[in-house]
């Protein structure tokens, strides 16, 4: 009797499941944990490929429908055949709509799953109720639920993969469709509902107040058709908005060019720091030092300035004379040491002892006259040097000892070097004369050798924007461009689609005492012509625009950029001023 007692105290309990099991019994408590897809690409990234199999970065996608799935792929080096149809889309971009496209398939397909299995945990709960009183026989009916669960948890997984290329050819068809086997999905759901709720109605036949639960779950049977029913017609709503929104290629086109819009594609705006007065004779050359702590410029005549620099102004530091005036002046980026090229054609290599003192080298001449450049390369073990004659001179520098060697020159059978510049692999190098350039080639001996030349108009500037490609800059009255040029197997050639045009003033007296400054890793190049100074970029698809501008003085010379492109500074001669501006990138 008190048996039959404790059971009907129960049955009534039912009825306040949750909160009894919470007070009576933590171990029938069920937390219930949604379920979290990740889609999942059956290809493995790392092994995509250009049909070509170039092992390189893949650029487009190739919108061919003829092509194979697996050849659609397009690396930069397969963009350089004729033959290839331009009919293509950006890969980044492609990549972005699918991931974009499964995120939505996902959560769909998540809202399904937990939809569905909120229903079967409410069910699993009424089970454990009559668990904590009749456990052995309610464990064979649980380890059907969790069974129940984990199968339509494997529907989820068994969905949410997808083949990249069988998503291009959706993207090329413009098929929106969410699920492909939609029908087949719902169809499987429901099975796999019907075929546990009716193993569970048949373990619990057995079961004391067998009435009780096998009415809960006809009522889940009939509930979960109506939802799934119900989720059903939602994505097919959901799917017939997606068919009113823009096309694949279209959403591919904008993300496109939102990639196109890099973080260094312009600058902001070109801010005025500092404008100096100098007393003295126009402070040129100049250059940073190291760390960009320090600013060294010359009066031109006979003494050097150390200011000390810090954001984009300067404060004098000590003064020291050199001897005769110097033509150019370069810093080491690695050790605090200063370059000078003398206007008699001599060298000097000075190193910092304190904030106020400069100690000097020797002086080392193989020059007949003055110097009008020096560069360094990038282990600032060797100096390049020339002048007013036709020879490059290349020196072995030793900072410890604060000495240069002479190694060796070489001729270039002109009458004068202007300017150098190297490329980022240091195998070329080009030296500017009067009306002609000359490209050299490193060998294997570590010594450089003549490649190719080309003559022009005098005068001229050249400089390396990458390894095979260079820009020259006419110093000419009737030409306003910068020209860029590349040089393959030996052979110069020049990129007319690429050619920057500036503002035509053919009245403006142009002079070469601004030199063409490039930071790569900002991506901004420099250059004056006429009465502008322009700042250029470089886009994604190697064209160039320019930015921005700003309208000089009749006679602005030696701009110098600092090394990490936030400051430049040029002189104005007639009114002996100094400016500095930031620039500042988005």
């Amino acid at each position: 009797m008190l048996k039959y007692l404790y059971l009907l105290d129960n049955c009534w309990l039912y009825k306040r499941q949750d909160q009894k099991l919470h007070q009576t019994n933590q171990e029938t408590k069920i937390v219930y944990q949604k379920v979290i897809l990740q889609s999942q690409m059956i290809e493995k990234e790392m092994n995509l490929n250009c049909n070509q199999k170039h092992q390189q970065r893949i650029e487009k996608v190739s919108l061919d429908p003829k092509l194979n799935q697996s050849d659609k792929l397009l690396c930069y080096q397969c963009l350089l055949n004729p033959k290839l149809d331009d009919k293509q889309i950006n890969f980044n971009a492609t990549v972005q709509v699918i991931q974009d496209k499964q995120q939505f398939k996902k959560e769909q397909l998540e809202n399904i799953l937990n939809t569905n299995l909120g229903q079967i945990e409410q069910i699993q709960r009424d089970i454990c109720i009559f668990k904590s009183k009749l456990i052995k026989q309610c464990d064979k009916i649980v380890q059907f639920t969790n069974e129940w669960i984990s199968n339509i948890k494997q529907l989820g997984y068994q969905n949410v993969k997808y083949s990249i290329f069988n998503e291009i050819d959706n993207l090329i068809r413009n098929d929106k469709t969410i699920f492909e086997n939609q029908q087949k999905l719902f169809q499987q759901i429901n099975q796999l509902n019907q075929q546990y709720v009716d193993n569970v109605i048949n373990q619990i036949q057995n079961l004391e107040f067998k009435e009780l639960l096998i009415k809960n779950f006809e009522n889940l049977k009939l509930n979960l058709v109506n939802i799934n029913q119900e989720l059903d017609k939602q994505i097919l709503l959901l799917q017939e908005q997606k068919k009113t929104e823009e096309s694949y290629l279209i959403q591919i086109d904008n993300i496109d060019k939102q990639l196109n819009l890099l973080p260094s594609s312009g600058i902001v705006k070109l801010v005025p720091i500092q404008t100096l007065n100098l007393s003295q004779q126009l402070r040129r050359p100049a250059t940073f030092n190291k760390d960009r702590s320090l600013f060294i410029s010359s009066d031109f005549l006979n003494y050097i300035t150390i200011w000390h620099f810090e954001n984009g102004k300067q404060d004098h530091s000590t003064t020291f004379e050199v001897g005769k005036a110097p033509r150019s002046i370069i810093c080491s980026r690695q050790f605090n040491h200063i370059f000078t090229g003398m206007n008699g054609g001599g060298i000097y290599l000075w190193i910092q002892i304190n904030d106020k003192e400069w100690r000097r080298s020797q002086l080392y001449q193989k020059h007949e006259h003055w110097i009008n450049d020096m560069i360094l390369n990038q282990a600032e073990d060797q100096l390049f040097t020339g002048g007013e004659d036709p020879y490059i001179n290349v020196w072995s520098v030793d900072y410890l000892n604060n000495e240069l060697t002479f190694l060796y020159n070489l001729d270039s059978k002109t009458i004068t070097i202007f300017s150098f510049s190297l490329n980022d692999s240091e195998n070329l190098l080009i030296s500017c004369s009067v009306c002609e350039y000359i490209i050299w080639e490193k060998q294997q001996s570590n010594e450089w050798k003549y490649l190719c030349n080309q003559t022009t108009k005098p005068y001229f500037q050249a400089k390396f924007l990458k390894n095979n490609v260079f820009c020259v800059l006419p110093i000419n009255q009737q030409i306003s461009c910068l020209f860029i040029y590349e040089i393959k197997k030996g052979v110069l050639k020049q990129i007319e689609t690429k050619t920057i045009e500036f503002i035509n003033d053919n009245d403006w007296e142009e002079k070469m005492n601004f030199p063409i400054l490039y930071n790569k890793l900002k991506n901004i190049l420099v250059v004056r012509s006429k009465r502008f100074i322009y700042f250029i970029r470089q886009s994604q698809n190697d064209c160039f625009e320019i930015v921005d501008k700003i309208i000089c003085q009749k006679d602005v010379s030696n701009g110098i950029l600092s090394d990490d492109g936030k400051f430049l500074i040029f002189f104005d001669m007639p009114t002996l001023s100094q400016f500095t501006y930031e620039l500042l990138y988005e």
